[in-house]
């Protein structure tokens, strides 16, 4: 019986050209999806750098719902408040035209209009936008690192005294 398996121990033995050889013994490793997160297949998933698929749990599932959510709202504060900056520099250059030609309205006006777009421009609006849509976020992820990180610290013991 060269190279069949051989007796009931699983196929650990096999018989070979040199006699009987011992497999090595792997450990099993537990299964990551088990239970209830197998069976419900609406979960968020993220991929490790193994390649393997791991499930999140509730509250990172909410975090990252939440960051989603919080992205278009980020960038059109951010967008916003640039303009809206850069309206009140021109809005004072309009207003100090008033003071100086009396109530010339149309004139002023009319160096408002063109002045408008080019401060809108050079606010890089976009710019704030962005960085309010992504810095809150990192810096939130951050902080729930930090708390769950105290909060296992302090279980597991803190600073023992000896």
């Amino acid at each position: 019986m060269t190279g069949a398996l051989s007796g009931s121990n699983g196929g650990r033995r096999r018989a070979g050209a040199r006699g009987l050889m011992e497999y090595p013994k792997i450990a099993a490793r537990p299964r990551a999806t088990t239970g209830r997160m197998q069976q419900d297949r609406n979960k968020v998933s993220v991929v490790n750098a193994r390649g393997n698929v791991k499930k999140l749990n509730g509250w990172k599932r909410v975090g990252v719902v939440l960051s989603v959510l919080w992205m278009p709202v980020g960038l059109l504060m951010g967008s916003s408040e640039a303009i809206d900056n850069a309206t009140w520099l021109i809005g004072a250059t309009l207003e100090s035209c008033l003071k100086a030609d009396g109530s010339d309205w149309a004139k002023c006006n009319a160096t408002y209009g063109k002045a408008w777009p080019g401060a809108v421009a050079q606010s890089h609006h976009w710019l704030w936008g962005i960085a309010g849509a992504i810095i809150p976020v990192v810096i939130c992820w951050l902080l729930a690192w930090a708390l769950v990180a105290i909060v296992r610290w302090v279980i597991a013991g803190g600073f023992k005294s000896s």
